[in-house]
C-alpha cells in the first residue's frame, strides 16, 4: 500500500514539475507566433518621435545587485491609409533584459530615425519594428528544455534507476541547452542582431 502511494506521489510530482517547466517555453512561443505572423503585415515608413536608453540593476534574491537589465523606450509615428498613428512597440516579447543586444539597436534607431514598421491591417494601431525570432524567445525555450531534461534525468536515474540510452539522451539535452544558454547570454557574436532586423527604405 505504501509503495503504491509513493509511486503515485512520484508520478504526480513528475507531471506537476514537467508542466511548470514548460511555462517558459509557452511564454516564448506565445510571443514568437504573433511575431512571425507580423512579418506578413503591411509595411509603412515610420519616424522616431522620441527614443531613450534605460539601464537598471537587477537584484538577486539576497537583495544585492546581480547584474544589469537594459531596455529601449521609443515612440514612433506612421501614416496608414491616410490616418496618423503612434506606437511604442518594438517587437512581440521585447522587454527589459540582458539577453538582447539593446544598445546596438538603440544607436542605429537614434542615427536612422526613419524605418519600416509592420502594421496590422485589421488593427492599424498595432505595429512592430522587428518580426520573427528574438533571443528572448530562444532563451525561454532553452530554459524549458533544461528544466524538463533535468527533471526527467533525476526521475530516470533516481527513481527508475536506469543508466541506459535514455539517461544519456536526457543528459545530452541538458548539457546542450545549458551550453546554448551560456553562449546566448555571454557571447554577443552568437546572438540574433536586433539592429540588422530593422528595415529601411532605400
Amino acid at each position: 500500500m505504501l509503495a503504491t502511494i509513493k509511486k503515485v506521489l512520484i508520478y504526480f510530482f513528475l507531471i506537476v514539475f514537467s508542466v511548470l517547466s514548460l511555462v517558459p517555453a509557452y511564454i516564448g512561443l506565445r510571443d514568437y507566433l504573433p511575431s512571425r505572423k507580423a512579418a506578413s503585415w503591411e509595411k509603412v515608413i515610420a519616424h522616431v518621435q522620441s527614443i531613450d536608453w534605460e539601464s537598471s540593476e537587477v537584484e538577486s534574491m539576497e537583495g544585492d545587485a546581480s547584474g544589469f537589465s537594459y531596455e529601449i523606450h521609443i515612440s514612433y509615428s506612421y501614416v496608414f491609409e491616410g490616418q496618423d498613428y503612434t506606437n511604442d512597440k518594438i517587437a512581440f516579447g521585447y522587454a527589459n533584459n540582458s539577453v538582447e543586444p539593446h544598445y546596438e539597436l538603440f544607436l542605429q534607431l537614434e542615427e536612422n530615425p526613419d524605418f519600416y514598421v509592420f502594421v496590422n491591417p485589421q488593427n492599424p494601431q498595432e505595429s512592430v519594428i522587428i518580426t520573427g525570432w528574438l533571443n528572448v524567445h530562444i532563451s525561454l525555450i532553452l530554459v524549458s528544455l533544461s528544466l524538463l531534461s533535468l527533471i526527467f534525468t533525476i526521475f530516470v536515474l533516481g527513481f527508475l534507476r536506469r543508466r541506459g540510452k535514455t539517461a544519456i539522451f536526457l543528459v545530452a539535452i541538458l548539457l546542450i541547452s545549458w551550453i546554448s544558454m551560456i553562449f546566448l547570454t555571454v557571447n554577443e557574436e552568437y546572438r540574433i542582431s536586433l539592429a540588422e532586423k530593422v528595415e529601411y527604405s532605400k
